[in-house]
């Protein structure tokens, strides 16, 4: 299911929607040599998005950080999205039943020939990394 969002104003406006509804203050910042974002297919767009949609709910219920970023770039032909907290982290080894949160975000971006990075420790916050090839819409 594509959210209306994603129709209507693209994924960048979308992930600046999400931010503004995420209960909690979220900055995003984006390349300053231009969005990235309308070049990626709409199955992609939906899972990127998604993917960031977990990561902000994540940072929402568990951090407790007063603020998350979300950084949107693309770097020789591959997006990077990161969605980083400076909340209380957690040890991603012991983490024993990941959940379909975590498991889901891992497994989307692999589907989208991607990959995805979480990386956190106890009491110093939290980073997630998409990264994943940037192709043009019918290629």
């Amino acid at each position: 299911m594509r959210p209306a969002r994603i129709e209507e104003r693209g994924l960048t406006a979308a992930i600046r929607d999400l931010a503004g509804q995420s209960g909690f203050p979220v900055r995003v910042h984006v390349d300053p040599h231009g969005d990235p974002t309308p070049a990626l297919e709409p199955t992609v767009t939906v899972g990127v998005y998604r993917i960031v949609q977990e990561a902000l709910a994540n940072s929402a219920r568990h951090s407790g950080a007063p603020v998350a970023h979300v950084w949107i770039s693309c770097r020789e032909g591959r997006l990077l999205i990161k969605v980083t907290d400076e909340g209380c982290g957690f040890n991603p080894g012991a983490v024993v039943d990941p959940g379909i949160g975590l498991a889901g975000m891992y497994e989307r971006a692999e589907l989208l020939g991607g990959r995805l990075a979480v990386q956190s420790a106890v009491a110093s916050g939290t980073r997630v990394t998409l990264d994943l090839p940037i192709s043009s819409k019918g290629h």
